[in-house]
């Protein structure tokens, strides 16, 4: 699994573990908005070639995705040669075990698809041309082939802020019915929750998990109100505590702080898609 560390201008940096997908012959429809969409599901899409992947690609909890119309469109070789380019590629795609690998086609084609099952091989009979239907299979495959392999399957992507990031919330909870007021930094965020760290022990005392809080993110200039975040985890030893929200729940936020949120997140995973992949 990589971490990747890449620029922020407001915070500084960020470090992300998204589930990497590498796409052979990706349509050329599918355009930045909709990688970011799928980034934002913790799904990093990257175009690639099977002869030229590289080590990071060999990883075990990628999966390659393996577009056969354009394959063969491009390969420009007659359709009596398609079986056996198939066994071709299989072959070039085995030899990067222990990737997943996902194929996929707008052709009906029984034995072509016999071909790929008997060697393991996921075949889709779907049209990825589509955007909405790519984004959606996509996330369903990946989140089924994720289920076995111990990695959490995520929602969102979770962003990992540097310790001088400066990102602060201040938290309103209760004790004893009396309201309590707490600073933390988060230490990261995504659309539905984020990870506090606190400086005092004591703080965490005056928390308790399934209770909630409310809290204002402050991140520079910017200023987020939420009304409700539940607390989901809490530990003493790390002096930290893990909270949950909806940003489509109007107890929990407004819609226009809900708004204002969301559009500072995607800005963060605009930059990152901009950014050039580092190992």
């Amino acid at each position: 699994m990589h971490k990747f560390e890449l620029p922020i201008a407001s915070v500084g940096s960020v470090k992300i573990m998204p589930r990497m997908i590498y796409w052979f012959q990706m349509p050329e429809n599918f355009k930045d908005k909709d990688k970011i969409e799928l980034l934002q599901k913790d799904i990093w899409i990257l175009p690639s070639t099977i002869d030229e992947m590289s080590p990071i690609q060999k990883e075990k909890d990628s999966i390659f995705l393996l577009n056969l119309d354009n394959v063969h469109r491009h390969a420009k070789r007659d359709e009596s040669d398609l079986y056996k380019m198939s066994q071709e590629y299989i072959e070039k795609l085995q030899q990067k075990e222990p990737i997943k690998i996902v194929t996929h086609t707008t052709h009906l084609d029984n034995r072509l698809k016999t071909i790929f099952k008997d060697k393991g091989i996921v075949y889709l009979e779907k049209n990825l041309y589509n955007q909405k239907l790519a984004i959606q299979s996509i996330a369903t495959i990946v989140n089924l082939l994720y289920e076995n392999t111990g990695r959490a399957n995520r929602a969102y992507l979770r962003m990992e802020l540097a310790s001088d990031s400066g990102v602060q919330v201040e938290i309103t909870a209760k004790q004893d019915f009396l309201p309590v007021v707490l600073v933390a930094e988060v230490r990261d965020i995504s659309m539905n929750g984020m990870l506090l760290s606190f400086s005092d022990e004591n703080d965490i005392d005056k928390l308790a998990v399934k209770g909630f809080i409310s809290i204002q993110l402050q991140i520079g200039k910017e200023l987020v109100k939420f009304k409700s975040a539940l607390i989901v985890r809490l530990d003493k030893e790390k002096k930290e505590a893990g909270i949950f929200f909806d940003l489509t729940n109007a107890k929990m936020v407004t819609e226009e702080q809900a708004s204002h949120y969301s559009t500072l997140l995607y800005h963060w995973i605009s930059e990152i898609m901009n950014s050039e992949l580092q190992e």
